[in-house]
C-alpha cells in the first residue's frame, strides 16, 4: 500500500516537473539554431529579428483565425484588446530602446532586440490559445 502511494507522489512529482518545463517553439529552434551558426552580434540581430518577424506573424494569423470564429460583439472586444496591446507594445519598445541608448557595447542591440521578440511571442501564443478555446 505504502509502495503505491509512494509510487503514485513520485509520478505527480514527476508530471508537475515535466509540465513546468517550457515548450520550445519551431520559431525559437530556428533562431537558437541560427544563432549557433554566427558568433557576430549583426548576425545575430538578423537571426532575432527573422524570429520576431515570424512571430509577428503568428500573431496575425491567430488574430484573423479569431475574427472569423467569434460574433460581432466579441470581435468588437478583440479589436479593442488588440489596439490596446499595441499600445502596449509599442511604448514597450520605447521602454526597452531607451534603456539600452547609453548602454555600452552591442550585445545591448541583441538584449533589446530579444525582448522585444519576447513581447510578440506572448502575444501570438495567448491568441493561439484564445483561438484554441473558441475552436472547442
Amino acid at each position: 500500500m505504502i509502495k503505491k502511494i509512494l509510487f503514485s507522489v513520485i509520478c505527480i512529482c514527476l508530471f508537475s516537473l515535466g509540465s513546468l518545463a517550457e515548450e520550445i517553439y519551431p520559431i525559437d529552434k530556428a533562431e537558437d539554431a541560427c544563432i549557433s551558426k554566427t558568433s557576430s552580434t549583426d548576425a545575430m540581430l538578423k537571426c532575432t529579428a527573422s524570429a520576431y518577424d515570424s512571430w509577428d506573424k503568428e500573431m496575425n494569423k491567430y488574430y484573423n483565425l479569431l475574427m472569423k470564429k467569434l460574433s460581432a460583439e466579441q470581435k468588437s472586444e478583440l479589436l479593442k484588446a488588440q489596439k490596446s496591446w499595441l499600445a502596449f507594445r509599442d511604448n514597450d519598445f520605447k521602454l526597452i530602446n531607451s534603456s539600452i541608448k547609453e548602454k555600452q557595447g552591442t550585445m545591448y542591440l541583441n538584449v533589446a532586440s530579444g525582448e522585444r521578440r519576447e513581447i510578440v511571442k506572448q502575444r501570438a501564443l495567448q491568441l493561439k490559445e484564445y483561438y484554441s478555446i473558441v475552436s472547442e
